[in-house]
């Protein structure tokens, strides 16, 4: 009986033993799993962000194309600046920078879509290339926030 005894205590404490790995093997994969879930969830709110980033530089660039600034060379330092965009320009401002807009308006009350006018620019202490850096509103009471487009001299 005591045999029998010895037996069963050892197969007792083997069960248990078995129970205890096996528990502990189900907490391993309920922690990983927890962090899976917690990395899903972070996964997925950095999504959400770049979604919200990018919808936002899209409509920003649709915004942007809505006016469109170009320079085009005629010869020498004449030449063309037109709004390429589909919309009016409002309170443009050709600021001068690096380089000297000669004899020719600066400030334009309203500068329509695909409309161009003739600059003369002379480029100043030895510049070679530089920007003219080009202000507007997009509403003709001038009421939303100023843009700015920086079109190279080339």
């Amino acid at each position: 009986m005591a045999v029998t005894s010895l037996i069963i205590s050892i197969l007792s404490a083997l069960l248990t033993a078995g129970a205890v790995w096996y528990a502990r093997g189900q907490r391993n994969a309920a922690d990983k799993a927890s962090e899976a879930a917690v990395r899903a969830a972070a996964a997925a709110a950095e999504s959400v962000e770049l979604q919200r980033l990018s919808e936002n530089r899209a409509s920003d660039a649709a915004e942007r194309g809505k006016i469109d600034w170009k320079l085009d060379l005629v010869s020498g330092q004449r030449y063309i600046l037109r709004n390429a965009g589909t919309h009016s320009a409002f309170g443009v401002h050709v600021e001068q920078g690096a380089v000297k807009v000669e004899g020719n308006e600066t400030d334009f009350p309203e500068f329509p879509s695909n409309h161009g006018v003739e600059l003369v620019l002379a480029k100043s202490y030895g510049q070679v290339n530089g920007p003219i850096v080009i202000t507007w509103h997009a509403n003709p009471t001038l009421s939303d926030k100023e843009e700015r487009q920086e079109v190279p001299v080339i």
